[in-house]
């Protein structure tokens, strides 16, 4: 039987902590065995940096508060709605890998599958860069706690690339410039790609209840 993914879509920005928390709770829902496998799109309710929890807990700049994220990897900035933060929550075998594949990559993909739709070049670059020949757009990470594989990731929307310094991803270059499309379509792609690569259901965060297809 085909593995049942949810899609979360928040439908307002969150307070980062509050997020990060969420991906861990998912991790525990799916690890008990409540949930199957999720894939959650967000965004913060504004600027902080996002590092890991060894990491020095010191921002690049003094007006920018840290948030700790259970994944490994650089610091990211995550300038508020500019970003889009992205999670995927599956054990291996949901993800469909064996113990030599490389996780990341899979639960990347559909994220890369719909940046590509939006006419991007964008591969997957060693360390979790996401990369596009007109410069960086995002970064990824992945971990393995509970025995579920959680990936988390940051897609820069429409970030000023002055913001950028001292974190990753650092760009001139965004979404917004290279597709041209507005946010709520570009989520609106991923949320579409999430459907088609893995038949994902849509489920209301909030209530935990599927929504109409739109």
């Amino acid at each position: 039987m085909r593995p049942c993914w949810e899609l979360h879509v928040e439908p307002e920005p969150r307070a980062p902590l509050d997020g990060v928390a969420r991906d861990l709770r998912l991790v525990s829902d799916v690890s008990a065995g409540r949930r199957e496998a999720v894939m959650r799109l967000w965004q913060p309710d504004r600027t902080v940096v996002l590092v890991t929890e060894e990491a020095s807990r010191t921002a690049p700049r003094e007006d920018v508060p840290v948030v700790a994220r259970p994944t490994p990897g650089g610091q990211w900035l995550a300038a508020g709605p500019a970003v889009i933060l992205w999670s995927t929550i599956a054990t291996r075998e949901t993800l469909g890998i064996s113990g030599t594949e490389d996780a990341l990559e899979a639960a990347s993909e559909w994220v890369l599958a719909s940046l590509r739709q939006l006419g991007m070049q964008v591969s997957l670059q060693a360390g979790g860069t996401i990369w596009t020949p007109m410069g960086v757009v995002g970064a990824c990470a992945v971990l393995k706690q509970d025995g579920v594989i959680l990936a988390q990731g940051i897609v820069d929307y429409a970030m000023d690339a002055g913001d950028c310094v001292g974190t990753d991803p650092v760009s001139a270059e965004n979404v917004r410039s290279q597709s041209g499309l507005p946010l709520p379509l570009v989520i609106d792609r991923f949320a579409r790609m999430a459907r088609t690569l893995f038949r994902a259901k849509v489920i209301s965060p909030a209530s935990g209840s599927a929504l109409p297809r739109s």
